[in-house]
This record gives C-alpha cells, structure tokens and sequence, in this order.
C-alpha cells in the first residue's frame, strides 16, 4: 500500500461541526440551519457520544435527536469519547496509555454504531490532537479516515493528505485566523472546525463568507474528500 503524503487540493476547506451531542442539541440545529441557509450542503458531523461523561447526555438517550442527524444525509464521524481528559481540558487523550486510548475511541465507536446503525466513517480526536497510534486504533476498526493535526490519514492506501492550517472556534463565536491569513489569502488548502453555539454569533460567518465569495473555497467533507481521492 502506498504511504505517500501529499497536499489537499488547493481552494478546498474542509469543513466540521465538533462537539455534537445531545447537550447541545438546539444548538447544532440554529447551526445546521445557518449553514444551510448560507449555501453549504457538504459537511463532517463530528459526535461525541458521551460528552462531559454525563449519562443523560448520552447520544442514545436522544432518539429524537438521533433521528434528525440521520435525516441530514450528512457525513457522521466520531470526535473523541468524552471529549476531556483526565484533568478535564479537552485534550482527552493526553497522557493516556495505548490500551486506554484503545477502549475510549472503541466505546465511542460502538456507542454510535449501535445508536445510528452504521460504522462512523472517520476518526477526528478533540482539537485534531493525540499520539500517532491513533491511526492504528482507527485502522483496526476499518474506519475510513482519521484527521491528526494537519494529516488527513486515508486508511485504506495508508497515504494521506495535509492541509496548510486551520481555523477552528472552539465554541467561542471566533474563529481563529492567526497564521493561516497567508495561506487564505493564496487559497492553500484549510481545515475550518465550527461548533454548535457559533450560530450565536456574526465573526465565523464573516469568515466563510470570505471564504466563499472572494477566496473562492470549496467546503467539503472529510469522507467526500477522501472518496474523491479513491
């Protein structure tokens, strides 16, 4: 199998919505809502099935919910288990050992096929963040995909694809540009994160629009992407 490394085409974003979970229910609708109005149809939905490790939280205790991911026709991936860490921040695989990495993403993993009735497709850790083995954790679970950082690992070549920066929200209403102004502005290739309450506010859809209309990007989903490139 090939392991070549190379860049995701330019004028592409690829685009997600972290942290879906029941806790966030409403939320992730406005936000759906947004997008769509805004002339997006091709995103990642990233659950995270036990967000906060809180039990009535838990995606199979909202059936209702459930039901309407389903209906989006979206791509659904898994993002983290609990999406914290053992002292709390969002990094949930730090300082974790191999076995327990194993059984976090395997627990989310079977958690959401159970509930959707179908393998998630990819693998996106909190924060595009945690230790390489995670490729061979996802690998075994014949997911198609899993993001680390600024790799796209296509596990079915095992090559993968990079993109030059990202912009992500983390739930704040602002997406970070920073370092990636440059790139934006040459149209090198992005990974653009939003989360479920950015609806509250004006700044990361001033940035897609920016994106789109001048910038000429292209949003597009992880699993499309990657099924391009088969």
């Amino acid at each position: 199998m090939s392991k070549a490394v190379r860049p995701v085409d330019d004028g592409i974003a690829l685009l997600s919505v972290h942290d879906v979970c029941l806790a966030y229910e409403d939320d992730f609708i406005a936000l759906y809502d947004q997008i769509r109005e805004f002339g997006i149809d091709d995103f990642t939905v990233l659950v995270t099935p036990f967000h906060g490790m809180k039990l009535a939280k838990r995606i199979d205790r909202g059936m209702m919910f459930v039901e309407f991911l389903k209906s989006l026709g979206l791509e659904l991936s898994l993002h983290g288990y609990y999406h914290q860490s053992k002292s709390g921040d969002m990094d949930e695989f730090r300082g974790l050992t191999t076995d327990r990495i194993r059984s976090r993403i395997l627990s989310g993993f079977s958690l959401l096929q159970r509930t959707f009735g179908k393998k998630p497709l990819g693998f996106i850790p909190p924060s595009w963040s945690g230790p390489k083995k995670i490729a061979d954790i996802c690998t075994e679970l014949g997911l198609r995909y899993c993001v680390l950082g600024n790799h796209i690992h296509n596990l079915r070549t095992s090559g993968s694809f990079t993109t030059t920066g990202s912009l992500i929200s983390e739930g704040q209403g602002s997406l970070r540009v920073g370092d990636v102004m440059v790139e934006m502005e040459i149209g090198g290739p992005l990974q653009v994160a939003l989360h479920p309450r950015d609806y509250r506010h004006e700044q990361p859809f001033e940035i897609l629009t920016d994106l789109k209309d001048r910038l000429n990007y292209r949003f597009v989903s992880y699993a499309d992407f990657i099924k391009s490139k088969m």
